[in-house]
């Protein structure tokens, strides 16, 4: 009977000490174990993703004839002087030229220094004035408004006194969710700082500002995607406004890419493929004021998916392997 009792007592305080210094070592070997690989899972991650969403926009533009509208444009343009802009108007600014935008970010890959896109994936992008040809057949496949941040709270400086009414003061580096940029302005957060422009307005000459792929010498750039070498692939980011993100549609939510710093966006980016042009600059290529010859698409294709570090899939699996550094 006292035998009995005494096994019924339980874990004497020695006996608990043990316990939990055995499941400390077990602890610290699994984080020690895991340390440093959040990198790597990251790019795990996004091998399937990238697979996973060219899939879902392939899909999506055979099962609504079309590709997926209100993407985010990746630039900064000004608002100018319309206050309707907020009320959803999509009507060109008389300032929407290579001059009177940048960028959205682009400074910085560390943490807490420029925010917006990365500089890794901004500097595979040159930013310029869609040419009109291109514009309607964009238009024609579906893509008939991209999103815009605005210009004046695009820049790393204090800018209290220069955001329009309605949008936040700022800096990127400090909006709280990096990848609501391109939202409509939320009251009281520094925070959605985007409205919606039409790509193409027939009415007038005031074309879209875009993100153009730099296709690198002979095209290297181009034709390790699949691309012809002097094909022109207009890049814009998949965020929540997307038709084909929310509701009923393919995807609940705009899938993200985790390995970037945390003030920087971080949603999956369409390259476009709008047509060709044999202009060698990549300044003016794509551009209204192009000097070469383009011959666009009568129906604008998905060319493939980039990350948030302008690495395509053969690259994120390369990297994931250990086969590319």
């Amino acid at each position: 009977m006292k035998q009995m009792q005494k096994q019924q007592q339980g874990f004497t305080l020695l006996e608990l000490l043990v316990v939990i210094g055995i499941l400390a070592i077990i602890g610290g070997t699994v984080v020690a174990s895991l340390d440093g690989q959040e990198a790597k899972a990251s790019k795990g991650a996004a091998t399937h993703s990238l697979a996973a969403i060219e899939q879902a926009v392939r899909l999506y533009n055979v099962n609504e004839g079309a590709l997926p509208d209100e993407l985010d444009s990746l630039a900064c343009i000004s608002v100018g002087a319309d206050p309707s802009l907020l009320d959803g108007a999509v009507d060109h600014p008389a300032d929407a030229t290579p001059a009177n935008a940048s960028k959205y970010g682009g400074s910085s890959n560390l943490p807490g220094v420029g925010g917006g896109v990365s500089q890794k994936l901004a500097g595979k992008f040159s930013l310029v004035k869609l040419h009109e040809s291109f514009g309607e057949a964009l238009d024609n496949a579906g893509i008939i408004k991209i999103r815009y941040a605005e210009l004046t709270t695009c820049n790393n400086d204090d800018n209290a006194d220069g955001a329009p009414a309605g949008f936040p003061t700022g800096n990127l580096v400090d909006v709280d969710i990096p990848n609501r940029g391109f939202d409509a302005p939320t009251s009281g957060k520094n925070r959605g700082r985007g409205f919606a422009r039409e790509i193409h307005d027939p009415s007038d000459s005031h074309e879209a500002i875009v993100m153009v792929w730099n296709r690198g010498t002979n095209g290297v750039n181009n034709t390790k995607i699949g691309a012809d070498a002097d094909a022109v692939l207009i890049g814009l980011g998949l965020g929540n406004n997307a038709s084909i993100v929310g509701g009923e549609n393919l995807l609940s939510q705009a899938p993200y890419y985790g390995g970037i710093a945390k003030d920087k966006y971080s949603r999956y980016v369409l390259l476009i493929n709008v047509g060709t042009d044999d202009d060698t600059t990549d300044g003016t290529r794509a551009s209204t004021g192009t000097t070469g010859t383009v011959t666009a698409k009568g129906t604008p294709i998905l060319q493939a998916i980039i990350d948030a570090n302008g690495d395509f899939l053969d690259e994120e699996f390369a990297e994931f392997t250990g086969q590319k550094s």
